[in-house]
């Protein structure tokens, strides 16, 4: 009975915390952002814009970082290089399940770079309801068709964005190289297609889309510090990935389980990455190569080697700022939509 209340209290909750956010997403990103952000690029301030993109975006995904961190009680030890304060980076990381995404933002607030992520995502999901406009104001996803004809003049215009002077900000560009999520099947695919054109054969990961990544590097040289390759390794529990976006949201007991996920960073000066297209496919396929021997190393020992970075929770101090601004600014847009309705009633 108790662990049946337990289920069903945890279960109402992510459901409340999901109306919650949804809640203020559409007031706050969906309606009274496009209006700041109009008057900013009217007043062409664009540094002013940016800062706004990056404010609203911390105090969205604080909540779903603390959500992740003290309810789901979700604990990231990491290894590896020391990430450096207030540079941009290129983040390559494997891919196996949506959780990945959350966790990157914990990742990103140890530097404080988690109001500045920016995802490659598939562009149908810039049709989900409420978060795919949200996510384009705030500019946290780059939407790609995956035709490189197509998606060419979608990289230049987000690439001039992220490069321009006058609206300079540090920030992550986030990319999956392997283009969709590990699974069986698709490691089968990806093995035989790498057989078939004489790549390198890999079983823990996918074989890596060079164009995406060639593209970012070959635009943002100049701009970016270094290349951080990131690898996630979960806690074994056979062919599943947990925990899960259910199970962070709908299946936490109120921080009684401890969920340990070891992230291995490694960070790459920019300089050390050649400038051709063959150069740049090397490399990363290099980068997989020992991505695919990291996770081997964590399926036998439970842990990737390397030197333990101290990570640090998002503290409540910050989560309530994060809270009153999030509530304060969706409060203003109730406010305004009542007194404009009696405006067009009189």
């Amino acid at each position: 009975m108790l662990s049946f209340l337990t289920k069903w209290t945890a279960r109402c909750t992510g459901l409340i915390f999901l109306l919650w956010m949804t809640f203020c997403v559409v007031l706050v990103c969906d309606i009274l952002l496009p209006i700041l952000l109009s008057i900013c690029w009217l007043c062409r301030a664009k540094y002013i814009m940016r800062r706004l993109q990056s404010f609203v975006l911390r105090i969205w995904m604080s909540h779903f970082i603390c959500y992740v961190e003290r309810l789901a009680k979700v604990e990231l030890v990491i290894t590896g290089d020391k990430f450096v304060q207030g540079e941009s980076a290129v983040v390559v990381c494997n891919h196996q399940s949506w959780t990945d995404s959350l966790l990157l933002y914990s990742v990103a607030r140890q530097v404080q770079r988690h109001g500045d992520v920016k995802f490659f995502a598939k562009k149908s999901l810039a049709y989900f309801p409420f978060y795919g406009i949200a996510a384009v104001l705030v500019r946290v996803c780059i939407f790609i068709t995956r035709h490189m004809e197509k998606d060419r003049k979608i990289f230049q215009r987000i690439f001039s964005y992220l490069t321009d002077a006058s609206g300079q900000w540090p920030f992550w560009l986030i990319i999956f190289c392997e283009g969709t999520r590990f699974s069986p099947f698709k490691m089968e695919k990806s093995q035989d297609y790498a057989k078939k054109h004489d790549l390198p054969v890999l079983y823990n990961v996918l074989l890596p889309k060079v164009g995406g990544f060639s593209a970012s590097i070959s635009s943002l040289r100049q701009n970016v510090g270094a290349c951080y390759d990131i690898t996630i390794g979960y806690p074994s529990h056979g062919s599943a990935v947990r925990p899960s976006i259910s199970d962070i949201l709908f299946g936490h007991r109120f921080g009684r389980q401890k969920w340990v996920v070891h992230v291995h960073q490694r960070r790459i000066p920019i300089h050390l990455i050649g400038e051709s297209e063959e150069e740049m496919k090397e490399f990363l396929y290099n980068i997989y190569k020992e991505k695919d021997q990291q996770m081997e190393t964590f399926k036998k020992n439970g842990k990737f080697d390397g030197t333990n970075i101290p990570f640090y929770k998002l503290p409540l101090v910050d989560l309530l700022f994060c809270f009153v601004c999030f509530f304060g600014l969706s409060l203003l847009v109730l406010f305004g939509l009542y007194c404009s309705l009696l405006w067009i009633r009189s």
